[in-house]
């Protein structure tokens, strides 16, 4: 038994995971490497995903390939953030801003030349710690 409890302290430093506290109705981990750090927001039947990951270009400069998805639980949610999505693409002249849209589904392809992911760690903790005080005060509304 001691053998597992500290395996999974091991593993749980190793993935570098921040869990905020869960329940039925909401959920907010971030989870890292090295090289990625990812979010994951869950709120009845809405859930956002978004994965940053540190890459090298030609000319030895970092930047992030940053993946979001976003899971609605209705159609017309998910039409009306497809319809967005499709505009903020077609604003990216490059195609560096491209995205998908299947069923309720929208994943969005992105990247940023800021190259840091420890910045974007904190942001994302962040991000839950202050969705995580929203839920908590009933201020988080479920719009969708």
């Amino acid at each position: 038994m001691k053998k597992l409890i500290l395996a999974s302290a091991v593993m749980l430093a190793m993935t570098g995971c921040f869990e905020d506290n869960k329940d039925d109705d909401f959920s907010c981990d971030v989870s890292h490497t090295d090289k990625m750090v990812k979010i994951v927001e869950k709120y009845k039947g809405y859930s956002w995903e978004e994965t940053s990951t540190l890459k090298l270009d030609e000319y030895g400069y970092y930047y992030e390939d940053i993946v979001t998805k976003e899971t609605f639980p209705s159609a017309s949610a998910a039409a009306e953030a497809c319809a967005e999505a499709r505009l903020e693409a077609s604003r990216w002249h490059d195609g560096s801003h491209t995205y998908e849209c299947s069923g309720n589904t929208v994943i969005v392809y992105d990247y940023s030349d800021d190259g840091d992911i420890t910045e974007r760690q904190e942001e994302y903790e962040r991000l839950c710690r202050e969705s995580r005080e929203m839920y908590e005060s009933g201020a988080y509304s479920n719009d969708f």
